[in-house]
């Protein structure tokens, strides 16, 4: 529910700080050192970021 939140208001982080333009759902694993957390992974999966 988060990340979906966040990707359903991105014109909203973007207004936070401009380093927040890079966040787009195609890089959404670019730089983790960690797995992603299962929530999100299933969210990237149903949008097709991730396979």
């Amino acid at each position: 529910m988060f990340t979906k939140t966040i990707y359903d208001n991105l014109d909203k982080v973007y207004d936070i700080h401009s380093a927040c333009k890079s966040i787009t759902p195609e890089n959404c694993q670019n730089g983790l050192t960690v797995p992603l957390h299962p929530g999100a992974e299933k969210y990237y999966k149903e949008i097709g970021a991730i396979k």
